[in-house]
């Protein structure tokens, strides 16, 4: 059957889905996005291992922020023109 044909011998047939389908196409859609993690936030360039990790402010800081690296331990002092807008490095974002 082309489209034709198929759509025309379903008019005024009412047309039913299963609860169970809809909920695992939702469940299914609800783990593509990872949520808060996939959002992006203040992120500084570790100065040792140079991966972007998170800078632990909220808004942006107009002074500077020492920043501790999740990834290497390293401990720094970072100016505001060294902190980003980004998304950090896949292991740092899960260790924070």
């Amino acid at each position: 059957m082309d489209r034709h044909h198929l759509g025309s011998s379903l008019k005024g047939k009412r047309l039913v889905l299963d609860n169970t389908d809809m909920r695992v196409s939702i469940a299914h859609d609800a783990y593509m996005f990872h949520g808060p993690a996939n959002r992006k936030q203040f992120v500084v360039t570790c100065k040792l291992c140079h991966r972007d990790v998170p800078s632990g402010v909220k808004e942006f800081p107009f002074h500077s922020i020492m920043v501790t690296c999740t990834l290497c331990g390293e401990q720094r002092q970072y100016l505001p023109s060294e902190v980003t807008l980004g998304m950090p490095h896949h292991p740092a974002a899960e260790r924070t």
